[in-house]
């Protein structure tokens, strides 16, 4: 797995130069940290910072747990009518009057992708529109440019994010149809080392759809495949 992390100070911008447009749509989502709460600072503060528990990290998930989870994500269902919001409103930002500039197709790639693989460490086989509504904002906000450009650092990207959230508030999904729910797929998936759970996504070889068990981890490495299966025709 590649992965590239970026950094930036919004209140700092002397001596640096803005990433070109193309290049920000590279960039899966744009998440803001802000300021550790009053517990953690204090932590901070009484524990002589970060420097101890830096040296005691550990991982929480390997290569190969990370591939599958990928791998995993290319099975969640997606209906027709989610696909369509997400068009929609990639459609709104190139038309709005706040914007110069609105998402690309690249954007509307990313913003499909981040939905599955939300559903899918939420134990679903299928995308649900609060899925796609409520990261919008993270994966679309960073590429699109204000209409009214100049003011720069922090007030830009909020002035970006009420943008794409006023968009997709205003934007309506169709009901999904019971299809979306059922449609029927097979994948199996480890990912005990992340949430001490192992997720197993089976289908039942006399129903028609697709069931999600979690179990515990101990538990799981140790099954036969036959009381999976009892698991799985049972859910």
């Amino acid at each position: 797995p590649f992965l590239v992390l970026a950094t930036q100070n919004p209140h700092e911008h002397a001596g640096t130069y803005p990433l070109p447009e193309s290049q920000l749509d590279r960039f899966l989502l744009r998440l803001s940290v802000g300021y550790p709460g009053a517990d953690v600072e204090r932590e901070l503060l009484l524990g002589g910072g970060t420097h101890e528990e830096l040296a005691h990290l550990r991982p929480v998930a390997s290569a190969i747990e990370v591939r599958r989870l990928q791998a995993g994500v290319a099975h969640v269902q997606v209906a027709r009518e989610l696909a369509d919001y997400v068009l929609a409103i990639v459609a709104a930002t190139r038309s709005s009057p706040l914007l110069s500039l609105g998402v690309s197709p690249r954007g509307a790639i990313a913003l499909l992708g981040v939905a599955k693989a939300r559903a899918l460490l939420r134990g679903r086989s299928f995308v649900e529109p609060d899925d796609v509504k409520d990261l919008s904002v993270p994966c679309l906000a960073h590429r699109v440019t204000l209409s009214s450009r100049g003011m720069g650092g922090e007030v830009e990207r909020l002035a970006a994010e009420r943008a794409i959230r006023e968009i997709v508030e205003l934007r309506i999904v169709q009901p999904l149809p019971a299809r979306a729910r059922m449609d029927a797929f097979r994948v199996q998936l480890s990912v005990d080392r992340i949430s001490d759970l192992l997720l197993r996504m089976e289908l039942a070889p006399d129903r028609d759809e697709a069931h999600i068990v979690l179990v515990p981890a101990e538990r799981a490495r140790s099954m036969p495949r036959s009381e999976r299966r009892r698991l799985v025709e049972e859910a």
